[in-house]
């Protein structure tokens, strides 16, 4: 099993043990938004008690990125994301759920970028302070900033590919991790 899916592994079962206890009747909403480093993504929510909200997403921006060198055309670069999260709600009152408003956002995501001469994955642990604003009591806006690490780096350069400058390429382990997000509740 590759380290990407163990660590996955490994956060879901933390986040389903702290949030005991679990309740049957928990409500699911899905999502859409944008963010870094899940960039443009749908998503979806359950409850799994009473302020705890496991959640799932997956992202993309094909084709939005380009690169030039020198004299060579621009390259596009595909891109795509997918996570998951664990939210905790705290503080505050809403006037259309028993939700609390301010929530923290645990997360674990992997980004995958393809060019035209390298592929580049990354895996990230995120924390995130957020505020929810629901709208009506089904839907609202969710805004979220925080940090995310990058646990891991891949670079692979394709056949015949230029190994050096890579657009995607982060000096940084830390880096600013951040959400909008619509969310719509399904049950």
């Amino acid at each position: 099993m590759r380290t990407f899916s163990k660590a996955f592994v490994v956060i879901l079962l933390a986040i389903l043990a702290l949030a005991t206890p679990l309740k049957s009747q928990g409500s699911f909403a899905v999502s859409a938004g944008v963010g870094g480093p899940e960039i443009f993504h749908l998503g979806f929510r359950v409850k799994l008690a009473d302020q705890w909200q496991l959640g799932a997403f997956i992202g993309s921006a094909f084709g939005s990125a380009t690169e030039q060198r020198g004299d060579a055309p621009k390259e596009k670069i595909d891109a795509y994301a997918m996570g998951l999260a664990a939210f905790f709600h705290f503080g505050g009152q809403s006037a259309h759920t028993p939700l609390k408003p301010w929530y923290l956002r645990a997360g674990l995501s992997y980004v995958h970028f393809d060019g035209t001469d390298y592929i580049s994955k990354y895996n990230h642990a995120d924390i995130r302070l957020g505020r929810g604003f629901n709208l009506t009591p089904r839907s609202g806006l969710e805004l979220d900033a925080g940090l995310a690490l990058m646990l891991s780096h891949k670079h692979q350069t394709k056949p015949g590919g230029l190994p050096e400058g890579l657009p995607v390429e982060v000096e940084n382990k830390v880096l600013p991790a951040f959400g909008l997000r619509f969310f719509y509740k399904i049950l």
